[in-house]
């Protein structure tokens, strides 16, 4: 073979290269896909026991920061290709979360022991990334008025940390307890007859719980009235100054609740019910009432069937609240008539 035939048979094949060169340029800068077989990415990161987890509008879970919005707490979490026996927990079969926040209470000076927010945490297994993800036993928390057992939209929404949920302030307004009816009654939403019971804070009601407290906190009080048949206005014994002092204590919970200052001594402002432990065979409980307008002095009541212990906001009587009056600030209380 010539010089001049070896030439033109190099100069062939560079073109050759060159023009398939040409063709890859053209379909990495027009976007077009390329044949070939993509390299997997690293799989997601197990997330770690005691972080959060948000539902993402595609109903996937993502990690989330547990000052920001999220809507689960991670308590055990392992690779979905693992075995889960092996990391003690099963896929629908997750134990029963730990309560947040730590149940110690907080003494006020009436000797009241008022306690953190009761949060209906619910185990709930969730998963993410595929075969080569992760599965996660996590604490959620349905809001009150559900749609349905299943449906993840109605999953509440938490900004704090769960640890750190240890006021109705830092509650999300979903699972505050309010109640309809002349007194708060201990029944399941969905048995109870209407206009009684617990109710979502959005729907008219007239009763808000601030605060629980420690049944052991109110035991002298309780003796004391159930037997002197809880009627009539405040006296001088020692149940009476303590429920009082606790009365007082509650009002100030309330003020501190309302934000930037809000007091309960405005003219169309509600009153504040303290809410004593019940006879629980009686089915009846004792209460100390400050009516809405009313200065610091109050009334024992007593009120059948019993409600849960503690301190309340309670609407005037010829009125409903339709919305939680925690944070409420400056703006006017939520009346419907």
């Amino acid at each position: 073979m010539s010089g001049f035939s070896q030439r033109r048979g190099v100069l062939g094949i560079a073109m050759i290269a060159l023009g398939a060169l040409l063709v890859l340029a053209v379909n990495v800068i027009s976007g077009r896909a390329v044949d070939g077989v993509a390299a997997p990415g690293p799989p997601p990161p197990v997330p770690a026991p005691g972080s959060c987890l948000k539902l993402t509008s595609s109903q996937r879970w993502v990690p989330a920061d547990c000052r920001t919005p999220y809507q689960a707490t991670v308590h055990q979490a392992w690779r979905t290709s693992t075995a889960p026996a092996a990391q003690g927990a099963a896929p629908g079969n997750c134990p029963a979360p730990r309560q947040y926040p730590p149940s110690a209470p907080t003494i006020d000076e009436s000797g009241v022991r008022w306690l953190p927010p009761d949060v209906p945490w619910t185990p709930l297994t969730v998963a993410a990334g595929g075969a080569s993800g992760w599965t996660a036993c996590v604490a959620v928390a349905y809001v009150l008025d559900r749609r349905n057992a299943a449906d993840l939209r109605d999953l509440a929404i938490f900004t704090v940390p769960p640890d750190e949920l240890t006021s109705t302030a830092q509650l999300p307004a979903s699972l505050r307890r309010c109640y309809a009816g002349s007194a708060p009654v201990l029944l399941d939403p969905a048995a109870a007859p209407l206009g009684q019971g617990q109710v979502p804070c959005h729907r008219p009601h007239q009763w808000e719980l601030l605060a629980a407290a420690e049944p052991a906190s109110f035991s002298n009080t309780i003796a004391e009235k159930m037997n002197d048949g809880a009627g009539g206005q405040s006296a001088t014994g020692p149940a009476d100054r303590q429920a009082a002092s606790s009365a007082g204590s509650c009002r100030k919970l309330a003020d501190v609740l309302l934000g930037n200052g809000r007091r309960l001594d405005e003219p169309d402002a509600p009153g504040i019910v303290v809410q004593l432990a019940a006879d629980s065979a009686a089915g009846s409980s004792v209460s100390f009432e400050v009516p809405a307008g009313a200065p610091a002095a109050g009334m024992f009541a007593s009120s059948t069937p019993a409600g849960p212990p503690g301190c309340y906001l309670v609407a005037p009587r010829d009125k409903y609240l339709t919305a939680s009056v925690v944070g409420l600030g400056n703006r006017p209380f939520p009346y419907r008539r």
